[in-house]
């Protein structure tokens, strides 16, 4: 079977390891939280949650995450954001 993305990066990496990633969305949630989405290694897509009024979640900017799940099924990472 083909290597999909998200399993290229489940053999690199595991949870509480802290990647690198661009942010390429920022979707606004309720009032006080926004959703990131981040393209990680291998094209990866990680996301993860933070208050709206955090400064550094700009599209475009690079960001440390810390791994929280790799969903091989889903083929996404939940991630939080270290600072």
């Amino acid at each position: 079977a083909k290597l999909r993305k998200i399993d290229h990066f489940n053999n690199e990496f595991k949870v509480l390891d802290v990647v690198e990633g661009i942010i390429t969305k920022i979707i606004e949630g309720n009032q006080s939280s926004l959703k990131v989405i981040v393209e990680l290694k291998h094209g990866v897509e990680g996301s993860f949650y933070t208050s709206a009024n955090n400064y550094k979640v700009k599209a475009g900017n690079k960001i440390r995450v810390e791994i929280n799940k790799i969903d091989t099924q889903k083929q996404t990472v939940k991630c939080k954001i270290k600072l």
